[in-house]
């Protein structure tokens, strides 16, 4: 589900005391979307089990997630790329062809069949970009990608920062791919 952009252009780690934090908008944003996928994905999964499959929402807020290793089973955003939703840019994010890296996810384990899907065949954005996210990073997290790698990014780093500044979306607001929609 998209973020709105007005919100997405709130974002940032720079906060001073006293003054409207306008990120504020994008966290209420956030939660709003996060509800919502969770909301939805609660009734696909009550629809897989009324037809007899089983089913299990890892939510849009948190699936399993190793804090200490910062990382997870599953990644939301590779699954996303598998199912061709989008590819995943050099910030590590998953970019949609409508929306950008503005996108939340959530993601539903089930024993049911689908018919499979194909990841996109597009090129990188980030190929056009002027190296945007790079350039944009207050802790240098994100380097340009060498052969072979999709993304080079330093998560402790970008981990680290986003917990001691309480958030940070300057590569999200930075990535021009998703920006010709409404």
């Amino acid at each position: 589900m998209e973020l709105f952009s007005e919100t997405v252009n709130q974002a940032t780690s720079k906060a001073v005391i006293g003054d409207l934090t306008l990120r504020d908008l994008y966290r209420t944003n956030t939660d709003m979307v996060n509800g919502y996928l969770n909301w939805e994905g609660y009734k696909i999964v009550k629809s897989l089990h009324a037809q007899g499959f089983k089913g299990l929402l890892l939510p849009a807020d948190g699936g399993p997630y190793d804090s200490r290793l910062l990382e997870g089973p599953l990644s939301y955003r590779h699954a996303a790329e598998t199912a061709g939703l989008g590819i995943i840019g050099w910030h590590g994010l998953l970019i949609t062809p409508e929306y950008g890296p503005r996108v939340r996810l959530a993601c539903i384990l089930t024993d049911t069949l689908f018919a499979s899907s194909t990841p996109l065949n597009i090129a990188s954005p980030c190929f056009k970009c002027s190296d945007n996210c790079i350039k944009i990073c207050p802790v240098e997290a994100i380097g340009k990608p060498q052969v072979e790698e999709a993304y080079r990014l330093d998560k402790y780093a970008c981990c680290s920062y986003y917990t001691a500044s309480g958030m940070c979306a300057e590569c999200l607001k930075a990535c021009p791919a998703g920006k010709s929609s409404p």
